[in-house]
């Protein structure tokens, strides 16, 4: 088996920018870019598996430093989506005493969580609160950070494909039952949709699966 062309990508997750970074943490981000640029290292993709910010903290300083690393690697330009950005827990706002909230307290109570997660990712209701409302502000700065729009081609799709030239690569939303600091390993993300998904996977390409945290399917 041949595949029809190579590429290169950089992989890092955890950035965890935010304003009152402090001394070696803002030490640590630069020290990246200048490793990089001094190794002269270049990419087709950058994956981001999650938690480029720190509890949704979404401020320009996590978008300026993603400019950095975009220009440090020299990303090729184009129409090319080279950027992609699987959300982490930090990543989404975990407002407590919401309706979402208790829809993932009542999972996590089920002497099945598995079982019961499944059953509300079939109401259309408990999907979008789980989707979409409780990742509002992720969604909205999806384009600054990756430079293209959150792809909505599939109606409350939790689970992203993406047919690039080079590969297969699936962005898995491991954080549908993120709301608080006990997150880990009570998240959940299996269902019947996602094994629908990797149907599309094209033959005779290498895949990627994108995704962050620790996953418990309590399979």
């Amino acid at each position: 088996m041949s595949y029809a062309q190579r590429f290169s990508f950089l992989l890092f997750s955890d950035l965890h920018k935010h304003p009152d970074n402090n001394f070696d943490l803002t030490m640590l981000h630069e020290r990246l870019i200048d490793f990089l640029k001094k190794e002269k290292f270049s990419c087709d993709y950058i994956f981001i598996a999650g938690d480029v910010v720190n509890k949704c903290n979404h401020t320009d300083i996590s978008k300026g430093y993603m400019a950095k690393l975009r220009g440090a690697v020299k990303l090729p330009e184009g129409n090319t989506q080279r950027v992609f950005w699987a959300a982490g827990n930090h990543d989404i706002k975990r407002d407590k005493k919401t309706y979402r909230e208790k829809i993932i307290q009542k999972i996590r109570r089920s002497n099945n969580p598995s079982d019961a997660f499944e059953q509300k990712m079939e109401s259309e209701e408990s999907r979008a609160l789980l989707t979409q409302i409780g990742m509002a502000e992720y969604l909205d700065v999806y384009k600054d950070i990756c430079g293209f729009e959150f792809p909505t081609n599939k109606t409350l799709g939790a689970h992203r494909f993406f047919a690039l030239k080079e590969l297969n690569l699936f962005v898995l939303n491991t954080c549908l039952t993120s709301c608080d600091d006990n997150d880990i390993p009570k998240l959940l993300i299996l269902e019947n949709r996602l094994y629908n998904l990797f149907e599309e996977a094209r033959e005779n390409l290498p895949t990627i699966v994108e995704a962050v945290e620790k996953i418990q399917s309590n399979a």
